[in-house]
């Protein structure tokens, strides 16, 4: 209990982490403070702004910030911090010195931060300069008062760190110190055993840690059931968050749960089913009699929907939804409302049901982007990861990426609505790229990307055309995709790239075709395919190109995609007229073409979007041209032009390594390991048989050492 005790009153992600699944998913009180409030600021940015304000802005807040980030205890005296202004302007000035030398003392070696508690000499330093600090001007006067709070805290006297809040803290004008102190006294309470009126106190700061050890005393039926009885304002404060707690613990049970550990809850409660029937029971017997009775039904709706029991579980959302209820505890209802109106969806396709499930797809997006946008415009920047913190903040946002948008995909799945699913992740897309817009760490999930790996030609075909006409297959896609706005060159090269993969180079054109300058010179792949080309000495071999750069760049509307497709279809319809090593020399140049326009080869950036070294999964033209080189097999009468197949079939990827390099450190020597049965082995035993012919096969440290094992 020491850590609360310590604690101060610093905004945290949220009380039961937001880090689990992107928050919690049932929300009835809201676990973080105001965003109007005097306490938005972190007590990082408190501080920084005191000192700002206290030199008269003449130092810069960042360097201020930076300092505090940085400083050790004894930063003032340490050389490294000698030419920093804000340390500078604090050594000219002995009561800025005298405080802050104890400040830094108090926080040990790091900035201030309330979860860590000073031991030994620190303490004891910062308890010593505290006391010369009775003459301290009026400025400095409510600062000395939180640093006497804070060395009480630590040397566990919380006596006087009650007196100090009754006589200077209660009093003290300024909001944000005001509140730091509160923090303190809050944590009185709680070693007074006074848990109900610390989590009133917590829950109005914000501070989540705290208030996970104060929900820690309340776990189980038998908990929520005692805060019930005592029937305080400040008890039904803390009986929201622990039911809120639980019924999150209760819908992530069987996973990896940041809400309650499986040991300690066993523990408290005994047979957990049985304390869940009960809690289910206690939630019917609530809904009935007490006047809150919208978060009990919601509470045991959401239960009922975590165990599959879907019908059961609209019953008590859309009573639920009837009741009063904060505008928070309404919105939870209603979101609750919507998944259990999906789970209970008739598989069969049905165009009324699909059109509730877009206006409730709908509402969902727009909430989200609302909260978005006016909880970043209140939040200030203090941490660097403001923002991708507080969009955990909001509920709406939340159970629609984590809860809803899977149960959604999931019904589209089983039902095949590719349209419907497709502008639903370009919808969650747009909001997510809006939450991360600005922030320190920048990641969106890329819509198009989704569209190139999880959906086949045919769908992606389907969608593209749907698109251009702006008629969709499903109701769902039809109600939504009237405002979809997406660019068709994209989809025409997505379209024409997939047709390529599958080797349909002439459906290919037909996409391909529609590319306009403009476009093509807009993409980062042309400058990959405008510095490479298929002229090898050596086939089915990369070349050392170098990481193209601003200079390679070259500024070419060629279409290369279409121009490489169109080479194959006349390629493909020569074939025709030839016949013996003449045609099997034909369809080696088409699977070395095809090896080289693969995500394996040199001009991968024909059939990709993005390469990357780490993907060593060959995509299907690499198949192809596998077929191409044993149709080649088939028809060579020559052992020249049969060395030439067989080097591509030991060189282009199957998708399974067929050899690995181990290192024996006995012997201090590399070690080939092989696959014993791989559709490489057959043309590796000819050109073994056959490593004489040539000198970059009788070279090959691969080929020698399968000829050793072999």
């Amino acid at each position: 209990m020491a850590l609360l005790m310590c604690m101060a009153t610093h905004i945290w992600a949220c009380w039961t982490p937001a880090e689990y699944e992107g928050g919690t998913s049932f929300r009835i009180v809201q676990p973080f403070p105001d965003f109007n409030s005097a306490y938005t600021n972190s007590t990082l940015g408190e501080t920084v702004n005191f000192w700002f304000g206290y030199f008269k802005k003449s130092i810069k807040q960042d360097v201020i910030r930076d300092f505090f980030k940085e400083a050790p205890y004894d930063a003032l005296d340490n050389e490294n911090f000698a030419s920093n202004p804000f340390a500078v302007a604090v050594k000219k000035d002995a009561n800025a010195s005298k405080y802050l030398r104890a400040c830094l003392m108090l926080q040990g070696d790091t900035e201030e931060r309330w979860e860590y508690r000073p031991e030994g000499d620190c303490l004891g330093e910062a308890a010593s300069m505290l006391k010369q600090m009775n003459s301290m001007p009026e400025v400095f006067a409510s600062r000395v008062a939180l640093l006497k709070m804070r060395v009480y805290t630590a040397q566990k006297d919380y006596e006087k760190v009650e007196k100090v809040w009754n006589s200077e803290g209660k009093s003290c004008s300024d909001k944000a110190l005001q509140n730091r102190m509160r923090g303190y006294y809050a944590g009185v309470l709680y070693k007074q055993g006074k848990l109900t009126e610390a989590m009133s106190i917590y829950a109005e700061l914000g501070d989540q840690v705290s208030m996970r050890w104060c929900v820690s005393k309340f776990i189980g039926y038998k908990g929520i059931k005692q805060l019930s009885e005592m029937q305080t304002a400040d008890a039904n404060v803390a009986l929201q968050y622990a039911l809120q707690d639980y019924v999150n613990y209760y819908w992530h049970k069987g996973g990896d749960s940041f809400y309650y550990d499986e040991e300690d809850l066993e523990r408290v409660v005994g047979d957990v089913q049985k304390d869940a029937n009960r809690m289910k029971q206690f939630c019917a017997e609530m809904a009935e009699k007490s006047s809150d009775k919208m978060i009990w039904l919601s509470a045991l709706s959401w239960m009922e929907l975590a165990d599959g029991n879907n019908a059961e579980a609209l019953s008590h959302a859309q009573q639920a939804c009837k009741q009063k209820g904060t505008v928070l505890q309404k919105e939870n209802a209603e979101r609750i409302l919507m998944l259990a109106n999906l789970r209970n969806a008739p598989i069969v396709m049905n165009e009324k049901v699909l059109k509730a499930l877009a206006n409730d797809f709908q509402t969902l997006c727009t909430r989200s982007e609302e909260e978005i946008a006016s909880k970043d415009a209140k939040v200030s920047p203090d941490d660097l990861t403001y923002r991708y913190d507080n969009v955990a903040f909001c509920p709406n946002y939340c159970f629609l990426m984590d809860t809803y948008k899977s149960a959604l995909d999931e019904y589209f799945k089983k039902n095949h609505l590719v349209h419907g699913q497709v502008i639903a992740d370009n919808m969650c897309d747009q909001i997510l790229s809006k939450s991360y817009e600005g922030a320190a760490s920048k990641w969106q999930q890329n819509w198009f990307e989704a569209l190139d790996s999880s959906f086949g030609l045919e769908d992606v075909a389907s969608f593209c055309e749907a698109i251009k006409k702006k008629k969709f297959a499903d109701a769902f896609a039809q109600q939504l995709g009237k405002k979809f706005d997406c660019d068709t060159q994209v989809l025409n090269d997505l379209v024409g790239t997939k047709c390529m993969r599958e080797g349909k180079y002439g459906q290919a054109l037909n996409y391909l075709n529609q590319l306009t300058p403009n476009y093509i010179t807009s993409t980062n792949y042309r400058a990959y395919l405008a510095t490479r080309n298929f002229g090898y000495k050596v086939m089915f071999q990369r070349s050392q190109y170098k990481e193209v750069d601003e200079e390679m760049i070259v500024p070419t509307a060629t279409n290369f995609k279409a121009e490489f497709c169109k080479d194959m279809v006349d390629r493909i319809n020569a074939l025709s007229s030839l016949t013996g090593d003449e045609k099997a020399k034909a369809e080696i140049e088409m699977a070395h073409r095809m090896f080289q326009a693969s995500n394996m080869g040199d001009l991968w950036a024909l059939s990709e979007f993005g390469w990357s070294s780490a993907n060593t999964t060959p995509n299907k033209l690499c198949a192809q041209a596998r077929v191409q080189l044993n149709n080649a097999l088939k028809d060579c009468q020559s052992e020249a032009v049969r060395f030439d197949v067989y080097y591509g079939l030991a060189s282009v990827p199957t998708g399974e390594p067929f050899w690995s390099l181990d290192y024996d450190w006995d012997e201090q020597v590399s070690v080939y390991k092989f696959t014993r049965f791989h559709p490489c082995r057959a043309a590796f035993d000819y050109l073994v048989s056959h490593r004489n012919v040539r000198d970059i096969v009788s070279t090959c440290d691969v080929l020698r050492n399968y000829a050793k094992q072999n």
